[in-house]
C-alpha cells in the first residue's frame, strides 16, 4: 500500500468516514506528493481542514480541487459549505454551479434554501424546494425546508 495511491486514497476515505480526520489527511497528503493533481485528495483534503475548523485552508485546498476538475457538483456543494458562514450570497452562486454540474444533487438545493434562504428570491426558493422535494420525496431536509417556506 506505500506506493499505491488508489488504496492510500481508499484507506484516507476510511480513516476520515470514522471520524480519523487528521489520519486520513496525513494519507491525502501523501497522496498528493505522488499524483499532485489528484482533485479527489484536494477536495476531501479541504473538508478534512473544514472539519478541524481551518476554514482558510479548506478553501485554498477545495480551490485547488475545482481548479483540477470544476465539473464535480460535490466539489461545488463543499465549497458552498466552506464559503456560507462569511458569504451567503456566494454561497448561492455555489451552490447554483453545483447544480448546474448536476441536476440531481439533492443536497445541493437543500443548502440554498436551508443556508441561503435570506439572499434567494421568493420564487426561486419555491423552484429550488420543488425540485428538493422531487428528488427526496419525504425527506427530513425536506420537510424542514418546507415548514421554512
Amino acid at each position: 500500500m506505500p506506493n499505491d495511491p488508489a488504496a492510500q486514497f481508499q484507506n484516507a476515505l476510511q480513516l476520515h468516514q470514522a471520524g480519523r480526520v487528521p489520519e486520513a489527511l496525513g494519507l491525502y497528503e501523501q497522496i498528493l506528493a505522488q499524483i499532485p493533481l489528484h482533485s479527489w485528495a484536494w477536495h476531501f483534503r479541504g473538508v478534512g481542514e473544514l472539519q478541524r475548523g481551518r476554514s482558510d485552508l479548506a478553501l485554498r485546498f477545495l480551490r485547488i480541487a475545482l481548479a483540477v476538475d470544476p465539473a464535480v457538483a460535490l466539489f461545488h456543494g463543499n465549497m458552498g459549505e466552506a464559503v456560507a458562514p462569511a458569504d451567503l450570497s456566494s454561497a448561492a452562486g455555489i451552490y447554483r454551479r453545483a447544480i448546474a454540474c448536476d441536476p440531481l444533487f439533492a443536497s445541493a438545493y437543500g443548502n440554498l434554501i436551508g443556508r441561503c434562504r435570506t439572499v434567494l428570491s421568493v420564487r426561486d426558493l419555491l423552484r429550488f424546494a420543488q425540485r428538493h422535494a422531487c428528488l427526496e420525496p419525504g425527506s427530513a431536509a425536506v420537510q424542514s425546508n418546507l415548514g421554512i417556506l
